[in-house]
């Protein structure tokens, strides 16, 4: 294990590439108007090292599989423009390798001592038993590792919207703010990795009447925060809405538990055994639905 450990850290040193490169074609007649089409990519490749944290009243199952995996992210973005109408597309990658396993860290703990047959003797079980606590501690690393360093490659942002003077309607993913965001914010902040936008319809109108000015915002849909949190490696699995296509969908979650051995109803001895322990698939994570809408009147 330490071995590959090394030969996986001498490939990318801490944040080996990240790259962004855009793009831009106009076809100048579809129909007699413009299409232009711009096209921005962000890759990232890099790779985490122990970032001790996994010591003292930190040293939980989850500090302890944080540490030596590398990652690829990926977002491409793809938009369209013709006439008053665009079309967008957002589509998140993130592959994992050399990824922590539940068995090897596992095992690996309870060479080390650090908690498994420590714990085990503070509780009085007896060394035959042992194995019986070391599995309840991987038990934990595989309900830990179920959700994280997922391969996930999906269409995170998807909208149609349609714009002409005073109007303008979306269908799809959109950013809206209420009440100069007090009230409700949903704004790109894609920079720190958990953009948030809402998924459904959005319509905006504005027209002067005279000296008054009338503007209106109305929306209705459903949260839609990036799925792939990049800094744990965690994926969010939703409850399956049906306005998130294509986004990754949970599975059931295998185990494996080791039966204390007994005595059955004849009085004869039963060895302990590894039992097959099947969760069915749920969801971590509850899509928010969202209905909301401002309207203004003032003087020019």
């Amino acid at each position: 294990m330490h071995t590959a450990t090394r030969l996986a850290a001498l490939l990318p040193l801490a944040s080996l590439l990240a790259v962004e490169s855009a793009g831009a074609t106009e076809v100048p007649d579809v129909g007699g108007k413009s299409l232009l089409i711009d096209i921005t990519n962000t890759s990232i490749i890099d790779y985490h090292f122990n970032n001790r944290n996994d010591s003292g009243p930190a040293g939980t199952i989850t500090s302890q599989d944080d540490d030596f995996y590398g990652e690829w992210l990926d977002r491409l973005n793809v938009q369209a423009s013709w006439w008053r109408l665009r079309l967008g597309l957002r589509l998140d990658t993130a592959l994992y390798y050399h990824t922590p396993n539940a068995d090897t860290v596992a095992a690996l703990v309870a060479d080390q001592k650090l908690l498994i047959d420590e714990a085990a003797k503070k509780n009085g079980t007896p060394p035959e038993l042992y194995p019986l606590a070391e599995n309840t501690y991987a038990t934990a690393f595989y309900e830990d590792l179920h959700t994280r360093y997922l391969r996930t490659i999906y269409p995170t942002k998807l909208f149609l919207g349609y714009t002409q003077p005073g109007v303008d309607v979306t269908v799809g993913d959109f950013y809206v703010q209420l009440g100069r965001g007090l009230v409700f914010s949903a704004r790109k902040i894609d920079e720190l990795g958990v953009d948030t936008t809402v998924r459904g319809v959005k319509a905006a109108a504005d027209h002067d009447f005279g000296p008054v000015q009338l503007s209106g915002t109305i929306f209705a849909g459903q949260m839609n925060p990036l799925r792939v949190d990049e800094p744990s490696g965690r994926r969010l699995n939703g409850a399956g809405s049906p306005l998130f296509f294509g986004f990754p969908q949970d599975s059931p979650l295998q185990t494996y538990q080791i039966t204390e051995p007994s005595l059955n109803s004849q009085n004869m001895y039963v060895p302990s055994k590894v039992v097959s322990v099947v969760e069915p698939a749920s969801p971590t994570y509850l899509e928010d639905t969202a209905v909301g809408g401002r309207l203004e009147l003032g003087t020019k």
